[in-house]
């Protein structure tokens, strides 16, 4: 990791105490395939359009007709096949007024068609590719907070477990490379139909980077309370849906105990904190009196 794309000084990391024993023992983290998250929505390996992929036949003649008689000049990529014959087809149109009417511009393009079923080919090539490519990733997920009491609930085994409290040390480790998760109430797109049209016929280009993104860091508005952010990379071990990365003793800040954590869990962790992790601040969680919220406590010195 050669550079840093956010300012978060932290993040954390919510777990049971069997999870942040072999933690501490093993010093790995886990790094988990889409398929294992409990969010069927969550990076689905559907790679969806905003259109049928049969439907953009007369969508796509219409466009190419635009592009030789609007009045507007069309703009795109002047090297790009489609776009580079429409542009001739427009000059040849101004130039010789009587070679062709609309109609019977209309009616070649109809004949034509059939050339871009391969295109519908590719439509569903990229739906292969990106199946195959999310069963490859792995993911780690972190959140903003440690003092949520849902996400203590759902992934701290009940406040029975931990939270890690990760530092973000730049220009080192993955963590540097989060990226936050989008909230939304629509599932991602790759395009709806006018845009992939404009792609097609060379007038913009998709943003694959943000295609990715999108799919990779979006989810439904239900879970807008994690606050989460994700560390995204291909899967190192082919046989198993997870992966299990190194970490630096120094990447683990503090720990926090779940109010519900027992006593002799708590006591059996704090002797794994060898003096690699001599550095880590303890607490432990408590219920507060008045809120429906937690303190913490400072453990030891």
């Amino acid at each position: 990791m050669d550079i840093m794309l956010h300012g978060k000084p932290h993040f954390f990391k919510y777990c049971t105490s069997d999870t942040l024993e072999k933690v501490l023992t093993n010093r790995t983290f886990k790094w988990s395939s889409p398929t294992l998250f409990n969010d069927p929505f969550d990076i689905q390996t559907d790679f969806r359009f905003g259109f049928e992929v049969d439907d953009f036949q007369e969508p796509l003649i219409q466009e190419q007709i635009e592009i030789v008689w609007g009045d507007n000049e069309p703009k795109g990529n002047i090297n790009h096949p489609i776009f580079k014959a429409m542009l001739e087809a427009r000059k040849t149109r101004i130039m010789n007024p009587g070679f062709r009417t609309r109609a019977e511009y209309e009616k070649f393009f109809r004949k034509i068609y059939p050339k871009y079923k391969k295109e519908e080919e590719n439509l569903r090539e990229l739906k292969r590719w990106w199946k195959k490519l999310s069963e490859g990733l792995r993911v780690y997920c972190v959140s903003e907070v440690h003092d949520d009491p849902l996400l203590w609930a759902h992934y701290a085994d009940q406040h029975s477990g931990a939270v890690i409290k990760h530092k973000v040390i730049p220009k080192k480790y993955a963590i540097c490379a989060a990226m936050p998760v989008r909230y939304d109430d629509q599932i991602p797109m790759i395009a709806d139909i006018d845009t992939y049209i404009k792609h097609i016929t060379g007038q913009q280009e998709l943003d694959v980077k943000e295609i990715f993104i999108n799919f990779t860091t979006t989810k439904s508005n239900h879970w807008a309370y994690e606050k989460e952010w994700r560390c995204l990379g291909p899967a190192q071990n082919s046989k198993e849906l997870f992966d299990l990365r190194n970490f630096a003793p120094e990447e683990i800040e503090a720990i926090y105990f779940g109010c519900r954590m027992r006593e002799d869990v708590r006591t059996n962790i704090i002797k794994l904190l060898t003096p690699d992790f001599s550095h880590v601040k303890l607490f432990q969680a408590r219920t507060h009196p008045k809120k429906y919220k937690l303190d913490f406590d400072s453990i030891g010195s």
